[in-house]
């Protein structure tokens, strides 16, 4: 009686694990997919598509972050790689649009999730993909602040920050080093 309860728990035992499995091989990630879909959005240069796409993608990533702790042992972690690049792209696609405050916003938010510096577990190829991401994202912030798009710090049109406009007084830390171009290996 009991040889035949056991061979019945394992034989249903066996046919949920082949279940499980044959349900993660087919699994799909909602973020992945939606980022897809806002890249091939990007492409026809359908901006108000590729927005609306990036920001359910990013949705998709913040409801893969919050699962339950089942489902964060059974399922693969949502990717910050793709969530770094939507917003990235979400940025350029603002700066398309002309909303450059709200593209600054996005490329800040590809840093804090992917700040080019973090790559425990990675291999160089990945490493140097993520630099390369945070870089791009650093240099399209600064970008944004010399054309005077972003907070209203940087000055925009009316020159370069850094050079002064004719009869403007240089700020003390701006100074030139006194002397003519290169110095000695002792000079600071």
């Amino acid at each position: 009686m009991y040889k035949k309860i056991k061979v019945l728990l394992c034989a249903s035992l066996g046919v949920m694990a082949i279940g499980c499995g044959i349900w993660l091989l087919n699994a799909r990630s909602a973020q992945v997919d939606l980022y897809n879909q806002a890249m091939e959005a990007l492409d026809r240069h359908d901006m108000p598509a590729t927005l609306k796409l990036l920001d359910a993608s990013s949705v998709a990533y913040q409801a893969e972050s919050n699962r339950g702790w089942l489902g964060k042992l059974v399922l693969p972690a949502p990717r910050k790689d793709i969530e770094a690049r939507a917003q990235f792209h979400k940025g350029v696609a603002l700066v398309q649009s002309n909303k450059g405050k709200d593209a600054i916003n996005a490329f800040w938010q590809s840093l804090r999730v992917n700040p080019g510096n973090r790559y425990t577990g990675l291999t160089s190829e990945e490493a140097a993909l993520w630099y390369n991401d945070a870089l791009q994202a650093k240099a399209n912030i600064e970008k944004l602040y010399r054309a005077g798009q972003g907070d209203g710090r940087a000055k925009g049109k009316q020159g370069r920050q850094g050079q002064p406009q004719p009869g403007e007084k240089r700020d003390p830390g701006q100074q030139p080093s006194p002397g003519p171009g290169k110095q000695g290996r002792n000079t600071l």
